[in-house]
């Protein structure tokens, strides 16, 4: 298995569904054995933001039922970021999922509403980043080898926040191209 030593890694990869809550116990005691550790809360908190952007994504992209995403950001990302607003919108279509309710909520209504909000999330998460780059870039006019020139997450990250034509791989505007 990759030539991955960790005694505990076999234990946690065969967790039955009942043995779920010990999973963050043996997910911390593998993380120790491969010499992962210590994480520190800003190493977690990013990788809970990217885990969001990738759910977002492959909803977005038709990849992941867009409740069951709606539930792993929920869950797993927002409660642990201790629900920031740029992922409110996705929290509060989770939640309405679990309210009790006389009648059941509309599902394809909701699977809309949860793709919609996360094309949204993934939008202002590209304009932030790409108004990060550009600050970056004035301040040294240009990329260097080191630091390569920003490039879109995925496909579905490209279709969520297209305004107008660029080159998907590069994220620059393409000449000559009709905006929409």
């Amino acid at each position: 298995m990759a030539d991955i030593e960790a005694p505990s890694l076999p234990l946690l990869a065969g967790l039955a569904r009942g043995e779920y809550p010990q999973a963050r116990e043996l997910f911390d005691l593998v993380l120790g054995e491969l010499g992962l550790l210590p994480l520190t809360s800003e190493d977690l908190a990013k990788a809970r933001w990217t885990a969001a952007q990738w759910w977002a994504g492959q909803i977005v992209g038709c990849q992941l039922d867009p409740v069951h995403g709606a539930k792993l950001i929920y869950e797993e990302a927002a409660a642990e970021l201790d629900y920031p607003d740029a992922l409110q919108p996705i929290v509060d279509l989770a939640r309405a999922l679990d309210l009790p309710n006389d009648q059941p909520p509309d599902q394809q209504h909701i699977r809309d509403r949860v793709t919609s909000a996360a094309r949204d999330f993934l939008a202002t998460e590209a304009r932030q980043n790409h108004a990060f780059e550009l600050r970056r870039m004035t301040r040294r006019d240009r990329f260097t080898e080191s630091e390569p020139e920003p490039v879109l997450a995925n496909k579905a990250t490209y279709l969520a926040t297209a305004r107008e034509p660029v080159g998907w791989r590069t994220g620059v505007r393409v000449r000559g191209a009709p905006r929409p």
